[in-house]
């Protein structure tokens, strides 16, 4: 399996909503959901654009590097 920006983004993204203080869990529960949907509209976009699961990576990657040089 393939880690990519994005998985690292969700993980300190969970870690840093569940170590503070002020947010209570249903605030956690809506945050994780409201990300789940924005990485699974981001795969939906690519699965428009790729025709297998190899290109589909290769997008991804291509545009964590982009972003990354920008």
């Amino acid at each position: 399996m393939v880690m990519t920006k994005s998985h690292r983004d969700i993980a300190v993204f969970m870690v840093q909503l569940a170590g503070s203080e002020e947010v209570t869990e249903l605030h956690l529960i809506r945050e994780i959901a409201d990300k789940t949907k924005e990485l699974l509209d981001q795969l939906r976009d690519l699965s428009e654009k790729a025709i297998t699961v190899e290109e589909m990576v290769f997008l991804i990657t291509a545009s964590e590097e982009s972003v990354l040089k920008t």
